[in-house]
């Protein structure tokens, strides 16, 4: 049974093409009786995330341990998965 669902932000590690930025994702956090689950991750735009050229990445996201691939394209970040 849910018990609650929210957006939340966590902190990413963004790496590919030789780089690595930090950077925040946002997700959606849904609390059952027994357990936690986060989907729905979106790569949030910052000047660092802006900067990054077009191509693939990995986004490790800290608090839940998860790489989601990424992928950026005409400067905007999509799911690879």
């Amino acid at each position: 049974m849910v018990i609650e669902e929210r957006s939340v932000f966590l902190r990413g590690i963004i790496t590919g093409g030789g780089l690595r930025v930090e950077g925040r994702v946002r997700a959606t956090k849904r609390t059952f009786d027994d357990r936690v689950k986060y989907f729905h991750y979106c790569v949030m735009d910052s000047d660092l995330t802006y900067a990054l050229p077009d191509g693939e990445y990995e986004v490790d996201v800290e608090e839940t341990r998860e790489q989601i691939p990424v992928i950026k394209r005409n400067g905007c970040f999509h799911s690879r998965g």
